[in-house]
């Protein structure tokens, strides 16, 4: 190792993944590459090195979504994996801080306003180095990390989430000041969910035209279940452009990494985040109101709204505010990700209120400011309806909707906030 006593050295390790799909007619491609910068599989800065030893490349056959439901299968050629060997201790009096995260994310298919992005899902676990006997690690998971790092204590925290976005943080990590150091494994694991992708040349259901051929029986928005999907030519076609992500690990002497910010949504100010099925009421002065009533209902509330989606598969949730004094629901609204352009991937959240209608219809629709900018059906000055992958439906008697489809037959899975002889949310 490389020793320093006065330098401050930041470093930057790229390991490159690439993704390159196998066609749906089974033939095999390259699933992942790995690659990096610096020399010769090692780059240390001052008492810490990150080492790997997949070599430069891994390679999966028949890279399809795969089932899940009961836990990530172990050996499975559709999961890539990389392990970085996080090895090191310092003399630095304030420790040793690093971050693992994710860049240069490319998952996206089809062009202009049908470009849609296909999650990558992700699985960060940290485990002993074996090889040492007795067997190390990377000092103990802090469930508290940004609150008691900087001590006496190596340790880590997951903050990886069920797919991978551009610029997120996977993992963080405080090596103690002592001769103890750290020497620990963190494995990431990237696949396809089949829950999340679906392969279909007749969605949405309806006479279709792909390649001048029409198709008649069209799939279901209850067969899609909120999932992305693709037609197998975009499919086949990710065997030359791929989809790719990177991992890079940063290092700096003492306490750095800044914690991250609960993930919030703009138009729904103070909100927490739910998923639901039953119906709760707000404004009759009954219990159902009551904050209590939803922990007795045992109703998980998130903060973050990335929670709420990891813990439902679901791009479509309500966002609630609840008094901190009287523990009353006081508002209510149907929340979503925008599934494609314009806005891809921007969420939020209309209100389940009258008087709310002119202003969301204006955050939907407005030409240029508008998450749909213009391209929502309009029935006068009272309903507005925008479709797409997640869709929303808002009328000015306070009903609001959004879901994977919300049109008038109210089809598919949706979340509603609305405001009819007492406010009401729920989902379906």
């Amino acid at each position: 190792m490389v020793e320093q006593k006065n330098k401050k050295k930041v470093f930057l390790m790229i390991l490159g993944v690439v993704i390159l799909i196998g066609m749906v007619s089974g033939l095999t491609y390259a699933f992942f590459n790995y690659t990096r910068t610096g020399g010769a599989n090692t780059i240390a800065t001052g008492r810490i090195y990150f080492n790997t030893s997949q070599g430069t490349a891994m390679n999966l056959t028949n890279a399809f979504p795969i089932d899940v439901s009961n836990g990530l299968p172990n050996n499975n050629s559709n999961v890539g994996s990389v392990t970085i060997n996080v090895l090191g201790d310092t003399d630095y009096t304030g420790g040793i801080e690093y971050l693992v995260s994710a860049v240069g994310v490319n998952n996206t298919v089809g062009s202009g306003n049908n470009e849609r992005a296909v999650p990558i899902s992700i699985d960060v676990s940290v485990s002993n180095n074996t090889e040492n006997d007795p067997a190390t690690n990377l000092g103990t998971a802090n469930a508290e990390y940004f609150t008691n790092r900087g001590g006496n204590t190596s340790m880590y925290k997951i903050l990886a989430n069920d797919t991978i976005s551009e610029d997120d943080e996977l993992l963080v990590g405080y090596i103690a000041p002592g001769a103890t150091g750290v020497d620990g494994n963190i494995t990431i694991r990237a696949y396809f969910d089949k829950a999340k992708v679906a392969i279909s040349d007749t969605y949405p259901e309806g006479n279709v035209t792909i390649n001048n051929q029409t198709y008649t029986n069209g799939t279901t928005s209850d067969w899609a279940n909120n999932r992305v999907v693709v037609t197998t030519d975009e499919w086949n076609a990710l065997q030359s452009n791929g989809f790719s992500f990177q991992v890079k690990v940063e290092s700096k002497e003492g306490i750095w990494v800044e914690e991250p910010a609960s993930r919030t949504i703009e138009s729904c100010p103070g909100c927490k985040f739910i998923y639901t099925e039953m119906i709760y009421r707000y404004d009759n002065g009954g219990y159902s109101d009551s904050l209590e009533a939803l922990e007795e209902g045992n109703e998980t509330l998130y903060d973050d709204y990335n929670d709420v989606i990891s813990s439902t598969g679901k791009n479509y949730f309500l966002g609630i505010t609840i008094n901190d004094t009287t523990h009353k629901i006081e508002k209510a609204y149907a929340c979503g990700i925008k599934g494609e352009n314009p806005n891809m991937g921007i969420p939020f959240c209309i209100e389940g209120l009258d008087s709310s209608f002119t202003d969301d219809s204006d955050m939907l629709n407005n030409s240029e400011t508008g998450i749909w900018q213009g391209n929502c059906e309009l029935n006068g000055n009272w309903a507005v309806y925008c479709e797409g992958d997640i869709s929303a439906a808002l009328n000015g008697d306070g009903a609001a909707f959004v879901g994977t489809d919300v049109n008038n037959n109210i089809d598919g899975g949706w979340c509603a906030a609305v405001y009819d002889e007492g406010q009401a949310f729920l989902c379906r």
